[in-house]
């Protein structure tokens, strides 16, 4: 169990710096796209 755990425990921080990075990378597309247009 307490492996099991563990295991869980990775994931959540794995998909939580997985989150962090798509909102880095949207944010920055966003913002080319807004220098674009001017």
């Amino acid at each position: 169990m307490n492996r099991i755990q563990t295991l869980l425990s990775l994931a959540k921080e794995e998909l939580s710096a997985a989150e962090i990075l798509l909102e880095n990378t949207l944010y920055l597309a966003l913002f080319r796209q807004s220098r674009k247009t001017e």
